[in-house]
């Protein structure tokens, strides 16, 4: 059976490390699951097997208050057959919803109210009931805050009351708002991207349908005033200077305002010659030597 598999593994994992932290936690989660199996069990109106579910539970983690309180819940005496609690809408997480139960007679006093628990949570939430418009019903307006199981219970009486009717009510997730849609591109001139074509409307006698959406005109472009090259003036070749002539030896310069100047004669000057150039005569050549002479 479910849970026994779990018994054995966490025993066998005690004698090898009995000191491993990893026993309680394995046992405590497996002791949810059959707490959770009992609670829809129970909801089917199958109170044997979800008494043998928590009891399965209890024997795993002893410290778990879910198998406690599924023990204690349906060892005790089974609701009314005519009382039946409904949630109307289909409820969503999110969502505020109606507690209806119908079939049941609450004596005076006996503060009468709904309770709510996640299955898989130990967190209880308690709205108090009010009377319906018929005879034997009472009604709460709640909100599911999460999806998934959740047990739903009529109770009266003080603290732990007695449990008039209950029922497994499973939550569906709240719808995904759309997304906000992007704001358009900036192109490069600075202009924002057209915007979508807007859908037609559905046209009548005194409507006409809308034209088409129109491209968005191209930016103009102006091409600039081309700058014009600077007129250069055409060069003039001077005129030509008369040639010089040497003025004789001699002759008289006229110049205007001065007395008139003679040019000098030039004079000659003497060219240097070279000396000549004569070798030194030789020596004479030595007296021969002779025997005998002094």
């Amino acid at each position: 059976p479910e849970g026994e598999h779990v018994a054995a593994l966490t025993d066998a994992l005690a004698r090898v490390q009995p000191t491993t932290p990893d026993l309680a936690r394995l046992r405590q989660a497996a002791a949810r699951g059959l707490c959770e199996a009992g609670v829809r069990a129970g909801g089917h109106g199958a109170r044997e097997a979800a008494l043998a579910f928590h009891r399965r539970a209890a024997a795993l983690s002893t410290a778990e208050p879910c198998a406690r309180e599924g023990i204690a819940r349906f060892s005790g005496p089974s609701p009314a057959p005519a009382a039946r609690l409904e949630v109307e809408p289909a409820p969503v997480a999110g969502t505020e919803v109606v507690l209806v139960v119908r079939g049941v007679q609450v004596a005076p006093g006996a503060a009468p109210r709904f309770e709510v628990v996640r299955v898989d949570r130990r967190v209880v939430r308690r709205v108090e009931a009010s009377p319906g418009p018929e005879e034997g019903t009472w009604t709460a307006a709640f909100t599911f805050s999460a999806s998934g199981s959740h047990d739903v219970r009529f109770v009266t009486g003080p603290d732990r009351g007695r449990i008039d009717a209950s029922a497994v009510v499973e939550v569906g997730r709240a719808p995904r708002l759309p997304s906000r849609p992007e704001a358009p591109p900036v192109t490069t001139l600075g202009a924002s991207a057209p915007s979508a074509p807007v859908a037609p409307r559905t046209a009548t006698s005194t409507q006409a349908w809308p034209s088409a959406p129109t491209a968005p005109a191209a930016p103009s472009f102006v091409e600039p005033a081309r700058a014009e090259a600077p007129t250069v003036a055409p060069l003039v070749a001077p005129a030509a200077r008369p040639p010089v002539t040497p003025t004789a030896p001699g002759s008289v310069l006229p110049l205007p305002g001065m007395p008139a100047v003679r040019v000098p004669a030039p004079r000659a000057v003497p060219v240097p010659t070279a000396p000549s150039l004569r070798l030194p005569d030789p020596p004479p050549p030595p007296t021969p030597w002779v025997s005998g002479a002094p």
